[in-house]
C-alpha cells in the first residue's frame, strides 16, 4: 500500500538495503538504463553504509556509466556522474552514519 509506496524514497536504514533496494533507489535517482548492471553484484546497503573506500566512483564503474565518450554524448555521461556523486553523497548524509571528508 501507501507505506511500501513511500518506503521506496525513504533514505534511512541504508545499512539493511538487499541488492534490489540499491537497484531500485538508483532507478529511483534517474539512472535506470544503469540499474541492472549491478544485479546480483554483490552490492548491498552494508557495503555503501560501512565500506569507507566504497564512494559514489565505485558504484559509477560497477553501473558501468563510462568514465568517457563512447556511443552515449559526453554530457549524459557526465550528468549521470553527477547525479550519481549528488545523491550518494545524500544517500550516505540520511541513511548511514558515514561521514564525508571534508
Amino acid at each position: 500500500g501507501v507505506w511500501r509506496l513511500n518506503q521506496c524514497y525513504v533514505l534511512t536504514d541504508v545499512l539493511v538495503w538487499s541488492n534490489d533496494r540499491v537497484i531500485r533507489w538508483i532507478q529511483a535517482i534517474g539512472l535506470r538504463e544503469y540499474a541492472n548492471n549491478i544485479l546480483e553484484s554483490g552490492v548491498h546497503g552494508s557495503l555503501i553504509a560501512l565500506d569507507e573506500n566504497f564512494d559514489y566512483s565505485s558504484l559509477a564503474l560497477l553501473l558501468q556509466i563510462p568514465t568517457q565518450n563512447t556511443q552515449a554524448s559526453l554530457l549524459m555521461l557526465l550528468l549521470a556522474r553527477q547525479i550519481l556523486e549528488r545523491e550518494y553523497n545524500n544517500l550516505l548524509a540520511l541513511g548511514t552514519e558515514r561521514r564525508l571528508e571534508e
